[in-house]
């Protein structure tokens, strides 16, 4: 199971799901709500754009989830994987993951990003596309548009 807010999902996370196939008969991507933040999207249009960028993959489920990670996980007979960029993110998912294994007995995987998409994050194309910038070599072509419309329907609001 591949858990992420994936806001927008990035060709990044793509890659790490595509990974997950060669070691795994099925991929659960758990889209998670995080009530401390904004999304840009919903966590329905997040599922809709995952699906869009992952049409090719039949192996592979994408679920809206807002409680613990590690009770999907266990529902699901799962273990999660994670990509890390680096030392921070390896840091940060070490600590989620031994939260993970204390509240479920779930074992998660860090799986060392792609050195193509290691400076790729949801943030750093968010803020491309709120500054005019082309997000196209970050994001699948169904996300590109999902977000130059947003941000669109977002700057007609501001004035």
């Amino acid at each position: 199971m591949v858990p992420g807010s994936f806001d927008p999902p990035t060709l990044g996370h793509c890659a790490v799901i595509e990974r997950c196939l060669a070691f795994a008969d099925r991929v659960v991507v758990a889209v998670a709500t995080n009530a401390g933040k904004t999304p840009l999207f919903s966590a329905s249009e997040r599922v809709d754009l995952l699906r869009a960028s992952l049409t090719e993959h039949p192996r592979v489920e994408i679920v809206a989830w807002s409680g613990l990670v590690a009770d999907l996980a266990r529902r699901e007979g799962a273990q999660i994987v994670k990509g890390v960029r680096g030392a921070l993110d390896a840091e940060n998912e070490i600590t989620q993951a031994r939260l993970n294994a204390d509240l479920g007995g779930v074992e998660t995987l860090l799986l060392p990003a792609q050195p193509q998409w290691a400076h790729v994050s949801s943030s750093a194309v968010r803020e491309i596309a709120r500054c005019g910038g082309d997000v196209r070599p970050f994001v699948s072509v169904a996300v590109a548009q999902a977000l130059a419309t947003r941000l669109d329907e977002g700057h007609r609001h501001e004035h």
